[in-house]
């Protein structure tokens, strides 16, 4: 998610193409983020069947998940028809490994006003979901009420995995930092999985 901040991209034929300037590359870093990761799994959740590999783990998660209900993580996690999801629920981490607690508190504290802006991005052209107008209506109470949800959804869903799947992403920045000192910033990009 972090690379749309600063990258122009352009979508060709459903793929997602990143033109890349010096700046741009000299800022490009990778880290670990909780949140990152609890956004993605909701589209798991969504559609198994595109994510094959995850169906053992979905199915523990909808397990785990049975009553539970996480409709605002939905809502602000699924990207719109016209391509955007709020940045203020998974901002960019500022660490390499972020910790879940530390991004929270960053969402908590995101601006109302950006808040309001963000929404309106996201439900621009419908109705803002009755689930979701908390954020516009009371947006300290909307935020406290969307990392409760983000927690609880982590606890159940993610963190009975979470020590694998960090060991996992660690060994990859090692893999990419391998790659950079022997071929330069190509190599780190070109085995990047297209999701």
């Amino acid at each position: 998610r972090s690379l749309r901040l600063r990258a122009a991209s352009s979508r060709i034929g459903g793929v997602i193409r990143f033109r890349f300037g010096h700046e741009d590359l000299v800022r490009t870093r990778f880290a670990i983020s909780p949140l990152f990761d609890l956004t993605w799994s909701t589209d798991v959740l969504r559609d198994p069947a595109a994510h094959s590999l995850h169906l053992p783990w979905a199915r523990a998660a909808r397990r785990r998940l049975e009553g539970f209900d996480f409709t605002l993580i939905e809502l602000l996690a699924t990207v719109s028809a016209h391509g955007y999801a709020p940045d203020f629920v998974v901002p960019p981490p500022t660490t390499p490994l972020a910790e879940l607690a530390d991004e929270l508190a960053r969402v908590r504290a995101t601006p109302h006003e950006r808040v309001a802006l963000e929404v309106g991005w996201r439900f621009e052209g419908a109705e803002v979901p009755a689930a979701a107008r908390v954020l516009l209506d009371d947006p300290e109470r909307g935020l406290a009420e969307l990392t409760a949800v983000m927690a609880a959804y982590f606890e159940r869903a993610i963190e009975p995995w979470w020590p694998e799947i960090r060991a996992a992403l660690e060994e990859d920045i090692l893999h990419r930092a391998r790659r950079l000192t022997a071929g330069g910033a190509i190599e780190v990009f070109e085995d990047l999985h297209h999701q």
